[in-house]
């Protein structure tokens, strides 16, 4: 990233973004942003026009790291069949 430009925010809490950076990521008056705080930082970014472009691969990872573990989740949701837990040395079943 570049060192930027200064904006000065008003008495509204307002700022003016630099000209050629809104060309730059197209975004004109009335365009919505996306405000967040990341690391000590305000972070603006275009608001994506859909709902799948907002929230797409935010959810990496959660059914499971692996293809193997992914399917083992659909099957458990599917089935009502647990998928089974990675071994982890000592097994905790009794008889």
């Amino acid at each position: 990233m570049d060192g930027g430009a200064t904006a000065t925010i008003s008495s509204k809490r307002q700022i003016t973004l630099p000209a050629a950076m809104a060309r730059e990521l197209g975004i004109g008056p009335g365009d919505k942003l996306v405000v967040c705080l990341e690391e000590g930082c305000i972070v603006l970014r275009p608001r994506p026009r859909g709902l799948v472009e907002y929230v797409g691969g935010s959810a990496g990872g959660l059914y499971g790291q692996t293809r193997e573990e992914i399917d083992a989740y659909i099957d458990w949701v599917r089935q009502g069949d647990p998928p089974e837990a990675p071994e982890s040395g000592g097994s905790s079943e009794t008889s």
